[in-house]
Order: C-alpha cells, then structure tokens, then sequence
C-alpha cells in the first residue's frame, strides 16, 4: 500500500488467538501459492479520505460479515507477484509443448492482468494478455478452462465429482475461485482474527472508492511473512485490495487487488461457457473424480509407511512429506529453495527422504528435519 497518502490512524488493536495446524496450512497454500494467481492493483496515489473512526475489531468483524453473506463483486484486477522463483530447467520449461513450469509461471508471476466476476451463481475469470486467452467459469453444475494458446478446453462436472465424496462441496464455485481478490482476502481476514495484531492504520482510495487500510502482523517471529495489508472498502465491507510483505522486506511480494470494480448484480448467464466450435475439448471429470476418491478412501497408511508431518502454528507452519518415489533431477535441482514467502527442502532420515515446505527460513526447516519421527 505504498501508494497510499498518509491519513494514518490508529485505532485498535486485536490480540490474536490460535488456529490449528491444519487450518493455517491451508491458508499459507492459498495466500502463498494460489495467490500467485490472482494479483494485486496498486492503491491511487491519492490523499487518504476523512472516514468516521473505527475500530479494528469492528472493521474486521464486519469485513468477515460481509463476506460470509451474499454478494456480487466484478471488475478489472492487477496482480505481482515477486517469490524470487530460481531459474527453470529446461527439462521442466515445456517450451516444445506449450506447457510446462515455466509457461505456467509466465501467466502468473510478475505483473498480470485479469477481469473478474463473482455471484452466488459462479464465478468467472479472465486472464487479460496480449496474444492469448484464458478463461475460467465455474457455476454450480461444471467448470471450464478454456486456452486459446492450444485451442483446448477442460471440462469438469461438479456432479461426477461430488460424487466420490463423503461430503459434497456446497459451494463449488467459490473452490474454483482463487483468482478473486476478495476469496484471498477472506482466507487472510480469518487469519488475521486469530494469529497476530491487527490495526487500521490509514485510509485510501481503491479503484475510486473509499477504504479503510487494516494491517495484521503475526506474532510468530519464525514466518517469513512480516506484514499483510488489506484495503476495505467503507461501504460494503468487502476486500478491495491485499499486500503480503516478508518480514524485513522494501515492498510487498504478493499484491492483489482492484483497478476497478462494481458490486452490482451480474447477469446469470455469465457464468455459462460454450467452447468454439472448432475447439479440443476435454472432461477431466473422470481423472478428478478418481483422484478425489484416492484421496479420501485412502484413510488408513499402510504399516511401516511415514505420515505428513506438521510443525509450528499459524503462519510459521511447515509440512514435512515423505516421499515415496524419489523427485526427477530437474525438480532437486531447484532445492533447496530459499524464497521471501518460503522455503523448500528435501532431506534424509532413518532411510526415508521427506520434501519440507513452510513460510519460514531454511535454518528453521532443518532443525525440524531434525526432530522427524
């Protein structure tokens, strides 16, 4: 939020309360990783507006309230995204193919552009380049991902899958929507409410409204992350802008937000997706569907084989994998990984190799390798 004018004040603090292992672990991947598909816009450079003071425990109470309920956001997205990923190799770039790591992180990482739109009856995201489309729509029966590049489009029925499941998601636009600004800031507002302080520190204009600037900052001293910043918007309570700096950083590594946006109604229709006539269309129902169903009738671990292993709370958690057939070359030859956000490892112990990923320094990954069972 560097852009934003300084009418900065502070008043209230929230004192966190714990989340488990599990629930932070998800957010670190949404906030972390996902995140590095949906951006930030950069705040006007505008003086800060004169808003009726407010709490932080009210800001953050009503935010969360706002977006449990019902809403309609869209508009048009920024996105950076700055994680110090190391150079590629060949063998993973995919270059031949079209696909591949590296055509992947070309999407998302650096500056990005997408158009968004988000209801209770989908969501549907488009990815602004020069030479390529890619959209994706979701609504409550199928989901698209069209490609231009590869003139493809994926198909998946949320019947099919919900189908191998003990319990069927009930809202399954919303777990394809990770390319929404307010999905991510949702994620980070509940961690904020329970894993460090939170404080309104300024007010700004984002995307030509009014917002308040909440800023949480954990308390663990291990996580990478030093600060998250988060625009609210003074009329709906809904997100309009997220920054994740790491600790000890000049400027934010992830940022994502508005340049524009509305909170009208949106018309059902646009979240229906008809591929071109000419397009290669494929159902992946099948190949999710028994996935899933790996997954979750796969409960009991054979004897003699090593379970994931979490350590640390909050956004210092890490997770610890024993891998069970070794990485391909071009994959270790990225690690150890020391990023802003994160930090990736493999290591050795009594005969089994585990993959350590965490938002927190690689010391720190070691000496919990160290206290694998």
């Amino acid at each position: 939020m560097g852009a934003c004018r300084a009418r900065c004040y502070k008043v209230g603090v929230t004192r966190a309360r714990r989340l488990s292992g599990s629930v932070i672990a998800a957010v670190v991947v949404v906030a972390v990783v996902t995140s590095a598909a949906i951006g930030i816009a950069a705040v006007r450079a505008q003086p800060g507006p004169s808003l009726p003071p407010v709490t932080a425990d009210r800001l953050l109470a009503s935010s969360i309230a706002a977006l449990a309920a019902p809403h309609s956001v869209s508009g048009d997205v920024r996105t950076r995204l700055d994680v110090g990923l190391p150079e590629i190799p060949a063998g993973l770039s995919g270059a031949a193919r079209g696909v591949g790591i590296t055509n992947v992180l070309g999407s998302v990482v650096g500056n990005q552009r997408f158009r968004v739109w988000s209801s209770p009856d989908g969501i549907r995201v488009q990815h602004l380049m020069d030479l390529q489309e890619q959209d994706l729509v979701a609504n409550h029966s199928e989901a698209w991902f069209w490609d231009s590049a590869t003139s493809t489009a994926a198909k998946l029925r949320a019947a099919g899958v919900a189908a191998v499941v003990p319990a069927p998601p009930t809202e399954f636009p919303a777990q394809m929507a990770n390319a929404d600004p307010v999905v991510l800031a949702k994620r980070l507002l509940d961690l904020a409410s329970n894993c460090g302080d939170v404080t309104v520190i300024d007010t700004a204009v984002v995307a030509g409204r009014d917002a308040y600037v909440l800023r949480f900052t954990p308390s663990s001293h291990t996580t990478l992350v030093g600060d998250v910043t988060i625009a609210i918007d003074a009329q709906t309570r809904l997100p309009l802008d997220v920054s994740i700096t790491p600790r000890g950083g000049a400027g934010p590594a992830i940022e994502a937000g508005f340049t524009a946006v509305s909170f009208g109604a949106i018309d059902p229709s646009m979240f229906a997706f008809t591929p071109p006539s000419d397009a290669t269309v494929r159902d992946v129902t099948d190949e999710v569907s028994t996935a899933v169903a790996t997954a979750v009738h796969r409960k009991d671990i054979p004897s003699g084989e090593q379970r994931p292993v979490t350590a640390g709370s909050c956004l210092d958690t890490s997770v610890a994998v024993p891998l069970r057939h070794p990485l391909p070359p071009e994959v270790t030859s990225l690690l150890p990984y020391s990023g802003p956000l994160e930090s990736a490892i493999t290591v050795g112990h009594d005969g089994t190799t585990w993959l350590l990923v965490g938002p927190v320094d690689i010391a720190t990954l070691q000496a919990r390798a160290d206290a694998l069972p």
